[in-house]
């Protein structure tokens, strides 16, 4: 990560541990940034629900099309259970061709469709060595090949981000 965007991110944590700023605050923050550094159309943060790892909630989703935030989106594996599977077996899912990708075609008539996307990345965040949730970063409109560095991005916006995920309530 370049220097720039790791000041970017650090700062974000920095107000968040100081108080300065709140969650909602934090997660715009953080989404807003993740978008800027992949280049990527929609970012988002997710929490695990429970220890199995069978449920995740939509902390903030930015979408830079419409400069817009949204969140309270809830993923089940009863519903994406191939997405699961992959994301608890590798913590990483690299899905250029996302309605193609075997752990992500599920995703193709109720999400991917309606909302254009053709590529997504998705990285597990851990906390204190146990899984936390994940950044997901999606591309509309068009196929977008995710690099080795886009992964190591999402990674060390992870590692930064652990102080602020504590304060905020994250246990």
């Amino acid at each position: 990560m370049d220097t720039l965007a790791q000041k970017q991110v650090s700062s974000l944590v920095s107000s968040a541990v100081a108080g300065d700023i709140d969650a909602e605050g934090f997660y715009r923050g953080l989404t807003e940034t993740i978008t800027a550094l992949l280049g990527c159309s929609r970012a988002s943060l997710w929490r695990f629900t429970s220890e199995r790892l069978d449920e995740v909630v939509c902390l903030d989703l930015y979408d830079l099309h419409t400069g817009l935030h949204s969140q309270g989106l809830r993923l089940r594996e009863a519903d994406y259970g191939p997405y699961f599977a992959a994301i608890r077996d590798q913590g990483l899912l690299e899905a250029s061709h996302a309605r193609r990708h075997p752990a992500t075609e599920c995703f193709n008539a109720s999400y991917f469709e309606p909302h254009r996307i053709h590529s997504l990345l998705d990285v597990a965040i851990n906390l204190s060595g146990k899984p936390y949730g994940l950044f997901c970063c999606e591309q509309v409109d068009r196929i977008k090949q995710w690099s080795a560095e886009d992964v190591s991005i999402l990674k060390s916006v992870g590692l930064l981000c652990g102080m602020a995920f504590r304060k905020l309530g994250a246990h």
